[in-house]
């Protein structure tokens, strides 16, 4: 009879403990300030003239064309509009590169 108050006290006591370690880590997780805030607005690609270099999506990993909708990151990296929130809706707040 004591062991089987003896196991149920110890996965109480190691919920509880679980709760209060992990609990303060998620709540500081979906606190977090977003890459993406509404300050940043979308705009249409267009290559710098003179330049033949190719501009990449570092995220589904296909050339950017002239015409699509892009975002631009604070540390100036370009993504489409799509890919980028995908990214930070699957709760990325960091660059993909």
């Amino acid at each position: 009879m004591f062991m089987k108050y003896l196991t149920s006290f110890y996965t109480y006591l190691k919920w509880v403990l679980n709760f209060l370690i992990y609990c303060p880590f998620y709540m500081l997780h979906d606190s977090q300030i977003p890459l993406i805030g509404e300050d940043q607005s979308i705009c249409h690609y267009a290559p710098t003239q003179g330049s033949d270099e190719d501009v990449d999506c570092a995220i589904c990993l296909s050339k950017i064309v002239h015409g699509e909708e892009i975002r631009v990151l604070r540390c100036e990296h370009l993504f489409h509009r799509k890919c980028l929130d995908t990214w930070v809706g699957l709760k990325f707040a960091t660059c993909p590169l």
